[in-house]
């Protein structure tokens, strides 16, 4: 891969590749392998050239490449992102991506979990946000509330798609990732897990003593998150802000999944550097 902001997208889905030094074209990065399978599933209904609607004439080398390891014969992941929509846009940002990957057919299903400060309001945005990119069948659930980094001013959530109460999934959070995990596993799937806000949550998660018998489904955990050099040794940087809502969470989470699944550390220094325009 040209680019590691590239490799990070395709970890996260589970798209990996062992040698880029194969002579017939490394599918993920040279995209010079011929396409003989089906064509990947199409947005249902019509849009312009953008990411979004995923249309075959828009983006560059990087959509062509998700486009050619989508036409190949295996079996993409399912998503679990949980995110503190409101807080800022980024949320926002990652759900349209998850969309566009779903679309482009990189991702086979996506549920969506919303956490910190109220997280029913976050669940609500979320789930509106869904609908106005037309993904409203997609899950969302509340997680848990508390401390959160944002204002939970109505400002946060001033808009005119915000869902209803009633359209959330009433089993919640924690009952959702689990439901997500155990169909995954029934149909032969893993699922890639993306946490971009606080972890208390995943905590919560690995309480469960449904984690050990569904651990096999996650094929990887993401965490926008930070890590830190401590006597040579990496370990969770106390000052990243998903980090420092809930320290005691972010510290069991960090020390748990670093010893029993891939786990991937975004920090907020990478992000720096592979913006997105608003």
């Amino acid at each position: 891969l040209k680019c590691w902001t590239e490799l990070i997208a395709f970890v996260v889905m589970g798209v990996t590749c062992s040698s880029c030094s194969v002579e017939e074209g490394c599918v993920v990065c040279t995209s010079s392998r011929e396409s003989v399978f089906a064509e990947p599933q199409q947005a249902s209904f019509g849009g312009p050239d953008t990411l979004l609607f995923a249309s075959e004439h828009y983006g560059g080398l990087w959509v062509q490449q998700l486009r050619d390891v989508a036409r190949t014969s295996r079996q993409f992941p399912d998503m679990i992102m949980m995110g503190d929509f409101g807080v800022d846009s980024d949320e926002e940002k990652a759900l349209c991506l998850a969309v566009a990957l779903v679309r482009i057919g990189v991702v086979h299903r996506m549920s969506v979990i919303a956490n910190t400060g109220d997280s029913m309001m976050r669940a609500r945005l979320a789930k509106g946000t869904l609908q106005a990119l037309g993904a409203g069948d997609v899950p969302v659930a509340a997680g848990v509330s508390g401390r959160s980094l944002g204002g939970n001013g109505d400002f946060e959530f001033d808009c005119r798609y915000l869902a209803s109460e009633d359209e959330l999934d009433p089993r919640g959070g924690q009952e959702l990732f689990f439901t997500a995990l155990d169909n995954a596993s029934k149909d032969g799937r893993q699922v890639c897990i993306v946490l971009n806000s606080a972890l208390s949550d995943m905590r919560n998660v690995l309480e469960d003593a449904r984690w050990k018998t569904l651990r096999h489904a996650v094929n990887n955990v993401t965490v926008m998150g930070g890590a830190t050099s401590k006597a040579g040794t990496l370990v969770m940087d106390p000052l990243a802000c998903n980090n420092f809502i809930d320290l005691a969470a972010a510290s069991a989470v960090y020390e748990r999944l670093s010893r029993e699944v891939p786990f991937f550390v975004v920090s907020r220094h990478a992000a720096a550097q592979v913006q997105l325009g608003t």
